[in-house]
């Protein structure tokens, strides 16, 4: 039988599995590669900082926030995953990500 947290959780579950260190991974190689902006300010991210303590590092960015989430695999699953700037992930928080359409191509 499987122990469960308050939260009725199993404690393998979450930030810490081996499964969501090499989703992070592999989504921060990819994110490098494609030089993915930052989904949350859209500015270019600079994938060579290392020092994990500078605000423009790259954080990966859970769209949907992990702790709203339903079900935990939920927020390892990669198409609910974005590129962020630490300080753009942090001070969202567990937000809800603003969406926006841009400026109009006319004044209507």
């Amino acid at each position: 039988m499987t122990r469960l947290t308050a939260g009725g959780i199993a404690p393998s579950t979450g930030r810490s599995t081996r499964n969501w260190r090499k989703v992070k991974k592999e989504f921060r190689a990819k994110s490098a590669e494609l030089n993915s902006r930052c989904g949350i300010c859209h500015q270019t991210i600079d994938y060579s900082i290392t020092n994990t303590t500078d605000e423009m590092v790259y954080e990966t960015d859970h769209i949907y926030a992990r702790s709203k989430a339903d079900n935990i695999r939920i927020s390892e699953d990669p198409a609910g995953l974005q590129a962020s700037h630490r300080h753009c992930n942090r001070k969202r928080g567990n937000s809800p990500l603003k969406v926006s359409l841009g400026r109009p191509s006319e004044a209507w």
